[in-house]
């Protein structure tokens, strides 16, 4: 999934300017993928990755798969976490 580089949409740059690619690495290591809820026979490709993670307020993210990168394109955060 970062294999490619990753990155966040310009609508989620602007939604969460607080949120850092780093953050997202984190997180991506550590989640699991609910593949009932992700797109992985479509196109482009979607997933969607949740659980708590220790060390970010991130519950649950979307990454779609471009050729050029993983873009995350939704994220849900609890404030309460960490």
């Amino acid at each position: 999934m970062v294999e490619a580089g990753l990155q966040l949409s310009a609508d989620m740059q602007r939604s969460h300017p607080d949120l850092t690619v780093s953050e997202i690495l984190t997180y991506v290591g550590a989640a699991g993928v609910d593949f009932g809820a992700s797109g992985p026979r479509e196109t482009p490709q979607w997933y969607v990755l949740s659980g708590e993670v220790e060390g970010t307020s991130l519950v649950q993210i979307e990454v779609v798969m471009l050729d050029t990168a993983s873009v995350v394109r939704a994220v849900t955060i609890d404030d309460h976490l960490n």
